[in-house]
């Protein structure tokens, strides 16, 4: 599926960076060392504002991680609905009020329509139905695939929970221009990017897993248990 594709080129980008920074940290600053380009014989001096710089942009790395994954998932269920050439009929309860929010959202209220009707009316989401940007830390992404009758694993709530919430704030803060990446990044350690990464990449990857197992089952379909954390 494209969703494991995507996952696994974003995943990649992130330790590739995460190489980077670990490379750019391990100068010490206050020895105002230069690197040198071999090639064209130009030099830079690390300093302590770029390297808190590069640990700001982690943030913003791993929240594009997120939602990006969120949405692959969320699209690849609606693809699989309309594969199967459902109509409201045929889809499961959360499915439906998925579709009428989804009329609702588009100026279509269930008014607007008489029962046979509606019944009989294909699913095809044109978009998603929950508004997520910029929005998703762990209660958020549990409480989507909820809506859609896709269970995930809270088990591990209490360990990665605030590793998504401080990648979310400060992404938002970051980009909304209320927070300089010098000041973010000046807050954080290594240490501390390394447990955010490790914390969200492997509860992403579960996410994508319980997506296809959803799928696989066909768990939109009426009367198709949804998919057990």
């Amino acid at each position: 599926m494209i969703i494991s594709s995507n996952y696994k080129k974003r995943r990649e980008d992130i330790e590739v960076y995460y190489a980077f920074l670990r490379f750019l940290l391990s100068f010490e600053t206050h020895r105002q060392r230069t690197i040198q380009n071999a090639d064209t014989g130009e030099s830079l001096i690390i300093t302590q504002e770029m390297q808190c710089v590069a640990k700001a942009q982690s943030f913003i790395l791993l929240y594009n991680l997120v939602e990006s994954t969120v949405c692959d998932c969320l699209n690849a269920i609606y693809d699989a609905i309309q594969d199967d050439n459902l109509k409201y009929s045929n889809v499961s309860d959360e499915i439906k009020t998925m579709w009428l929010n989804h009329l609702k959202r588009n100026g279509q209220p269930i008014t607007t329509y008489d029962e046979d009707t509606l019944l009989n009316m294909s699913i095809t989401f044109e978009s998603l139905v929950v508004n997520i940007s910029g929005s998703l830390d762990f209660r958020k992404i549990q409480q989507v695939f909820s809506k859609h009758g896709c269970l995930l694993n809270d088990s591990k709530r209490d360990i990665i929970a605030q590793s998504f919430l401080v990648v979310k704030n400060k992404r938002n803060l970051l980009a909304h221009g209320n927070l300089s990446f010098s000041d973010c990044g000046a807050k954080y350690l290594m240490s501390d990017l390394q447990l955010f990464k490790q914390n969200i990449v492997e509860y992403m990857q579960d996410v994508v897993d319980k997506t296809h197992a959803y799928i696989a089952r066909k768990a939109y379909k009426l009367n198709t248990e949804s998919v057990k954390a």
